[in-house]
């Protein structure tokens, strides 16, 4: 993000009668060559129009890092506070399951418990006109219900114990978590969410495509608990292949934007990023490993986080928070370079877990484990030793000699730098060689060290 480029692009943006049209282009495209191609033929055609209906059935229930990603998002709690709030339910006020849970499943036997969970839920009027709704002697039994997805834990829930006595008993934050785990377990007995689904695209003189749809509810289900219900009248009519539709010039727009980096993570989707760590490597062998294991575990994940957010005996910690942005510090990014590449990859302690795994399913004994991990650590201290990376610096001096002349220090100045385009960040994140490198592919800076006296004879 700190080295990020924007590059322009312009997005091109028309009314055709009831459709919108949106495209992104690299190049800017003369919108008077548009306007000509409408004004010569204003009638797309149509090439495809499909309306079929729909349904989506409720996400499932919380497992931990689910609840920990949810409730930064809606209450900016870090994932550690979740932890604690979810703790305090379940051992102190006994209303929710167990926390430590990687699980989206209940199993087969908590089904049989819904009815007395439910009635102890409906003593609460927030749940109770939701409840009130459901045929609690015939309840829709989903596939989330499934003893063959249970490992450890199942799926958080409420528990029968919920009743209004004890809940009003809990603090605003415990509330709030408390609410997400109840609306998410009394969704599951709740139909799917049904919906008209509309989409199609057609072509203008073949110069010009466009593509349109919506959504039209007709069956809230599920969805009638966890959002304010909003009427949506249908605006696109039933079309078919080869109709004509109006395309209306005048709504023509082109509008100059820039290409932004990737966005900096928020403990919601960093807690994503490591427990479906995967998704950033293209090998499937790699995939496979750190498919079955992220970074930590949803009981690890909290204090993971946390210690990285700790500050050492020098106020120095790995990365800090910004507006819910997690941003690396200096001290983050030095280790990391400091760090041998292979060791500091995830996939090293996703192979871990699977090992751990592997000795649960007695694949694997611990004896093996613990050489292994000895060994390991013994290959990592000795690769940090040999690394050579930039050692300390004082007195704004490199301990590193000229390059060219080889019997000078380099200092540094800010200034002298940045006239080149470099910022002193990037300089002292090289290494050794990375900047001998550096400096003989730009002696011109070395030529304004001298100049400037920056240079130590």
């Amino acid at each position: 993000n700190d080295i990020f480029k924007h590059k322009t692009y312009f997005t091109k943006r028309t009314k055709l009668g009831l459709f919108d049209f949106l495209k992104k282009e690299e190049k800017k495209e003369l919108k008077e060559e548009i306007e000509t191609a409408i004004k010569q033929n204003p009638n797309g055609i149509i090439d495809i129009f499909k309306k079929e209906n729909k349904q989506t059935p409720p996400p499932k229930p919380y497992s931990l890092t689910d609840l920990q990603r949810e409730s930064n998002t809606k209450y900016k709690f870090t994932a550690q506070k979740v932890l604690d709030l979810a703790q305090s339910l379940y051992e102190k006020h006994k209303v929710q399951s167990y926390p430590r849970t990687d699980n989206n499943y209940y199993s087969d036997g908590e089904y049989l418990q819904a009815k007395d969970i439910l009635n102890s839920l409906a003593s609460v009027k927030l749940y109770g006109k939701f409840i009130s709704k459901l045929d609690l002697d015939n309840l829709l039994k989903r596939k989330i219900f499934d003893d063959s997805k249970i490992t450890a834990h199942t799926a958080l829930a409420p528990t029968i114990e919920a009743k209004i006595e004890k809940l009003s008993g809990i603090d605003e934050d415990e509330k709030k978590i408390f609410h997400l785990v109840a609306t998410r377990y009394i969704i599951q007995f709740y139909p799917n969410y049904e919906y008209l689904s509309i989409s199609g695209s057609g072509r203008l003189n073949n110069q010009v495509e466009f593509e349109f749809g919506e959504n039209i509810p007709t069956k809230l289900g599920w969805r009638e608990i966890v959002e304010t219900p909003q009427q949506k009248e249908r605006t696109i009519p039933d079309l078919k292949q080869g109709d004509n539709v109006e395309i209306l010039v005048d709504t023509l727009s082109i509008k100059k934007d820039f290409t932004k980096p990737k966005p900096r993570f928020t403990e919601a989707t960093l807690l994503s990023a490591m427990e479906k760590v995967y998704k950033f490597f293209d090998e499937k062998e790699i995939k496979d490993i750190l498919g079955e294991s992220g970074i930590g575990t949803p009981a690890t994940r909290a204090s993971i986080l946390k210690d990285l957010k700790t500050k050492d005996k020098s106020g120095n910690a790995y990365f800090k928070v910004e507006k819910g942005k997690i941003i690396s510090t200096q001290k983050a990014r030095e280790l990391i370079k400091k760090f041998p590449r292979d060791y500091s990859s995830p996939i090293v302690r996703a192979k871990f877990e699977k090992k751990l795994k592997e000795i649960v399913a007695k694949k694997m004994n611990k004896e093996q484990f613990y050489d292994e991990a000895k060994e390991f650590i013994v290959e990592v201290c000795q690769a940090i030793a040999q690394n050579g990376k930039l050692k300390e610096i004082k007195n704004n001096q490199l301990d590193i000699k000229c390059p060219i002349c080889k019997g000078t220090r380099l200092n540094y100045k800010a200034n002298a730098v940045k006239l080149y385009g470099v910022s002193i960040s990037e300089i002292l994140d090289f290494t050794i060689d990375e900047l001998y490198i550096f400096l003989q592919d730009n002696r011109g800076i070395l030529h304004l060290f001298r100049q400037k006296t920056y240079l130590n004879q």
